[in-house]
């Protein structure tokens, strides 16, 4: 459970710079370039467009959305789980009361 809600907060935040940036780019009118490491340890350049930004920010605050929905259900099944053994408890308690008289 803890997992997810942290999943979601940092999924959140991405997707909240990732839009910022690509406002960023989007009002400056410019691209966004830069160098990465290739998968056979070759540099490369790559840039990055206002709209692919923008898209990259909305689908990670979508995902955290997503996210949220399965935290608040998980929340709610450990609090349901955690009532059934509360009330089962106290059943067996009054069968045990019952029992002794």
């Amino acid at each position: 459970m803890n997992t997810t809600k942290s999943f979601f907060i940092v999924a959140f935040i991405g997707g909240l710079i990732n839009l910022l940036i690509a406002a960023n780019l989007y009002f400056s009118n410019r691209m966004a370039s830069g160098f990465s490491v290739g998968r056979f340890g070759g540099i490369q350049e790559g840039s990055i467009s206002p709209t692919s930004a923008a898209v990259i920010g909305c689908a990670l605050i979508l995902t955290s959305i997503y996210t949220f929905f399965v935290y608040r259900k998980e929340k709610e099944e450990v609090k349901k789980k955690k009532e059934d053994e509360e009330k089962e408890s106290r059943l067996k308690l009054a069968r045990k009361k019952l029992k002794d008289k």
